[in-house]
């Protein structure tokens, strides 16, 4: 079955899938997954690590267009950040996407090297962490 509505799959350890389960962003899997009942929000599904099958990259390729088709559907879209939490106060609704008026301004810049450096220490720190059911692993970081 396939609906354009947003889910949320987790738990999904990324880091500990084996390459052939490793999906990139905008990429279709097939995958057995369930409703996972400790969660009340409704888009929330576990899903079975070792049935992901990896499948086409909706590339960015003609403007976005294709993703486009998916991402800004009817069924996930929100006029208002009040209508969201509307929905999420009658529906549980815990996913949506909101599409801005207008946008003011953006601002982008290039990050410092202290902020670069804080950056690499939390991802060192989270790869540090244990895993309750994995052994851990060496993360090594080559400058």
């Amino acid at each position: 079955m396939t609906s354009k509505e947003l889910i949320r799959l987790y738990p999904i350890t990324f880091r500990y899938l084996d390459g052939d389960k490793q999906f990139s962003k905008y990429q279709w899997i097939k995958a057995k997954i369930q409703k996972n009942e400790s969660d009340i929000r409704p888009e929330s599904y576990k899903v079975k690590y070792d049935s992901i099958q990896l499948l086409d990259i909706i590339s960015p390729v003609d403007g976005w267009n294709e993703r486009k088709k998916w991402i800004l559907n009817k069924s996930n879209m929100f006029k208002s950040l009040e209508s969201m939490m509307k929905a999420r106060d009658a529906d549980e609704i815990s996913m949506g996407i909101i599409k801005p008026k207008h946008i003011k301004g953006c601002i982008i810049r290039n990050k410092t090297k202290d902020e670069l450096n804080e950056a690499l220490s939390k991802k060192k720190a989270i790869m540090n962490q244990l895993d309750m059911f994995r052994e851990k692993l060496i993360w090594i970081y080559c400058q």
